[in-house]
């Protein structure tokens, strides 16, 4: 899960959010009961939480809720996204299952592992386990080279994971529910239109540029099916695009993954296409600051994208999507998975 950003509220809108939470907060736990009636086991609902943070996630055990959110600024457009977002929490209670989530995270955290071990000549034998990992990652760095931490790579596979996933259930939960579509446009056209891209200006990217570029395109190709704005603007003619399009390819496959496992198995992919310029922005950048680099990176993306996230699971029933539904976007950059595959 991502750092949380604390941030100070005035008193009025702390009361203004008090006032919101009162007024509105049975009603969106009996929505909430309304949205899951049927599909799982009433002791299995979760807890409903609301806080005067930006962060929203859930753990399958609780759905927390934000309320300090900059781009609501009447109870109306609060009331909206907290809509948005509580179908968005409970789609990844329905679609997010607990050992593909687990095998794309721990996938990718080794196949990055093995590209540092691959980079300093060590052998590419099997690792299971998160101490395993940790171990290696500590052999190396005592026999003298640079090496991440354990978190920034999790960090980082768990931000690929969650971003690309975030697409595929909003896009699935827009098929089964047409109206919910309306809210994903409003929502991620507004994250989208934040999301200002940098003018190149003729300048070569350095590592940690790029890795920030490929990050967010992740997202932006996931979530609202459009490349980040000015992207072709700044980068038609240069290198990244080439990679870009290949992992828009990847993030294709994802989005219209009908299950949870194939989703994860194309977020892997996508990591393997993102690694390379992973080690060069670590070796690049020293040591003690490449967590903290990593955590800024990737919370500037979310600030402009949103906070919703997707925490630790547990096993259930996974509800399956339409792999030839709509997505809420209509016709969009993303493509369809047949178009790629034909050329």
């Amino acid at each position: 899960k991502m750092k949380k950003i604390k941030m100070d509220i005035d008193p009025d809108k702390e009361a203004r959010l008090d006032a919101f939470q009162k007024r509105y907060e049975r009603f969106f736990q009996k929505t909430l009961l309304a949205m899951l009636a049927g599909l799982v086991p009433r002791r299995n609902i979760p807890d409903l939480v609301f806080t005067k943070e930006r962060d929203c996630y859930t753990d399958h055990e609780k759905i927390v809720l934000g309320l300090d959110q900059p781009d609501c600024e009447t109870d109306a457009e609060l009331y909206a996204f907290i809509y948005y977002v509580l179908g968005h929490e409970v789609q990844h209670i329905l679609s997010t299952t607990q050992k593909p989530w687990v095998y794309g995270i721990t996938t990718g955290i080794k196949h990055v592992v093995d590209a540092f071990r691959k980079l300093y000549g060590y052998p590419l034998t099997p690792i299971v386990g998160e101490a395993n990992i940790r171990a290696v990652l500590a052999k190396m760095s005592k026999d003298g080279h640079l090496v991440p931490s354990y978190d920034a790579i999790a960090e980082f596979c768990h931000y690929i994971c969650n971003a690309v996933e975030d697409g595929r259930i909003e896009r699935h939960r827009s098929g089964m529910y047409p109206g919910y579509g309306r809210y994903v446009r409003l929502f991620r056209g507004k994250m989208w239109m934040r999301n200002i891209e940098e003018p190149l200006e003729g300048a070569v990217l350095n590592p940690e540029e790029r890795l920030g570029l490929y990050c967010n395109e992740v997202l932006s190709l996931a979530t609202c099916h459009v490349y980040g704005k000015d992207f072709w603007t700044n980068y038609c003619d240069e290198p990244e695009l080439i990679t870009v399009d290949k992992i828009r390819r990847h993030v294709t496959k994802a989005v219209y993954s009908r299950k949870c496992k194939q989703c994860m198995s194309e977020c892997v992919e996508i990591i393997d296409i993102i690694t390379p310029t992973f080690v060069e922005a670590f070796i690049s950048n020293p040591m003690n600051q490449f967590m903290q680099f990593i955590q800024d990176m990737l919370s500037q993306i979310l600030n402009a994208h949103g906070e919703e996230g997707f925490a630790e699971t547990k096993e259930s029933k996974e509800q399956e999507a339409n792999g030839n539904g709509k997505n809420p976007f209509g016709a969009t950059q993303l493509g369809t998975p047949e178009v790629d595959e034909d050329g």
